[in-house]
């Protein structure tokens, strides 16, 4: 039975969300337990080796985290498990106390960055590579470019931000491909 004193303690709980909950911010930050992820095996092979094994880790919020490491040891795996590219198979991955598969996607991806090695430039302007859905007036796009360091390519382009851009961004430098997708 339950006393008058918890029975009431239950009625202030927030409801229990009926769908995917949405994250605006973090307010405690991730937390990685025990994680093992391991991609399907090969047609070389008949089993799969974890390319994650046992990871533990805490990122509180507010801060910044660096992965380094060498070449296939997992740093682009574990961002794409924490963006819900991939599943976990084992262990938990929490963002402010919810299990990724709790949250809704996009809410996640809008609050984790992820630069990969190759980056996508559209055959289109700077201002449709940095905001594709064409949402942002010009001084929220020209803030971007500041803010990430595009302001020096932004001066010398031709036409600014309506210059187009090569394919695959081949009239750029790698830095200034990296720079476009964090502005985006």
């Amino acid at each position: 039975r339950h006393t008058v004193r918890e029975t009431a303690a239950f009625r202030n709980l927030p409801p229990e969300p009926s769908g995917p909950v949405v994250l605006k911010q973090f307010d405690t930050g991730i937390s990685i337990k025990d994680l093992t992820f391991s991609y399907p095996p090969r047609e070389d092979t008949d089993r799969s080796v974890p390319v994650l094994a046992g990871i533990n880790l805490e990122i509180p919020a507010g801060t910044f985290c660096t992965l380094t490491g060498p070449s296939g040891c997992g740093k682009t795996t574990l961002v794409s498990l924490l963006v819900k590219l991939h599943q976990p198979q084992k262990g938990s991955v929490t963002l402010d106390r919810y299990e990724l598969s709790e949250l809704d996607t996009e809410s996640v991806r809008s609050l984790i960055g992820l630069i990969p090695q190759n980056v996508l430039i559209l055959p289109d302007t700077l201002r449709r590579n940095i905001d594709p859905r064409g949402g942002l007036d010009d001084d929220t796009v020209n803030t971007l470019c500041r803010e990430t360091g595009l302001d020096g390519l932004l001066a010398r382009l031709p036409l600014g931000l309506d210059t187009i851009l090569s394919e695959n961004g081949s009239n750029l430098s790698g830095g200034e491909k990296q720079r476009v997708l964090l502005a985006r």
